[in-house]
């Protein structure tokens, strides 16, 4: 399921919206600590996206996983530490993230 997890971020980094779809549930749920800012489904995932990478242009994401978990066959959650920076809009954030997958989609992820 690591492999769901390098996939998304390559494409992520590559600012491709429709790669980075193939990989989230039509009913992802996305969350932060800030209730307000959370989000669900596909579709919202698009434009957020696409929207970011106007924003950010040199957006790019790293991580490394903290540990796996298996809840059931075929799902399982990964903890992991991401750092997220832009140097266009001087953004440079660290946080601990979970990325709930199931059948090699997510379907749940959560900012910490």
């Amino acid at each position: 399921m690591t492999d769901v997890l390098s996939k998304y971020y390559h494409a992520m980094n590559a600012h491709d919206v429709q790669a980075a779809l193939i990989y989230l549930a039509p009913h992802i749920e996305v969350t932060f600590p800030e209730a307000e800012r959370n989000w669900s489904g596909r579709d919202n995932a698009a434009e957020k996206f696409a929207a970011m990478f106007v924003r950010m242009p040199t957006f790019h994401g790293s991580y490394e996983v903290n540990s796996v978990e298996h809840l059931e066959p075929g799902k399982q959650l990964l903890r992991v530490s991401c750092r997220f920076v832009c140097q266009q809009s001087n953004a440079d954030s660290s946080r601990d993230m979970e990325y709930c997958v199931e059948n090699d989609k997510f379907t749940v992820i959560r900012h910490l």
